[in-house]
C-alpha cells in the first residue's frame, strides 16, 4: 500500500545534488528541480537545468553559497528563464568566486 501511495503522488524523480521531482498530471504536473552552480560570481552564468519543462517555467530562485575569495556575498538573480535553462547573475563585495545554489519550480 505505501509503494502504491508514492507512485501515486510522484510520476518521476531524481534525488541527486541537481535533482527534481515531477508530480503527476492530477497533482498539476509540477516539476521542482533544485542544484548547485560552482563559482557563479563576476558576470552571468547559463545553467542547464537537470530535466526540460514541458510547458512553463515559472521561476528559479538563486541563493548565494561560500564566497571563496572574500568576506561577504549580496545576492544573486535569475533571469531569462527558459524551460531548460536560465541565467544567474551574482555579485560580491570582494573579488571571489561565489557559489550557488538554486531551486526552480515549472510544469
Amino acid at each position: 500500500p505505501l509503494r502504491r501511495q508514492r507512485q501515486m503522488c510522484i510520476r518521476d524523480r531524481s534525488l541527486a545534488a541537481d535533482g527534481y521531482i515531477v508530480l503527476p498530471s492530477w497533482l498539476g504536473g509540477f516539476t521542482l528541480q533544485w542544484g548547485y552552480a560552482p563559482n557563479a560570481d563576476g558576470g552571468q552564468k547559463t545553467v542547464t537545468l537537470p530535466i526540460s519543462y514541458p510547458n512553463t517555467h515559472l521561476v528559479t530562485i538563486p541563493q548565494l553559497g561560500e564566497d571563496k575569495g572574500g568576506t561577504s556575498n549580496d545576492g544573486a538573480c535569475a533571469y531569462d528563464l527558459t524551460n531548460s535553462s536560465f541565467k544567474l547573475k551574482s555579485s560580491s563585495t570582494t573579488n571571489g568566486n561565489a557559489d550557488c545554489f538554486y531551486i526552480s519550480l515549472g510544469y
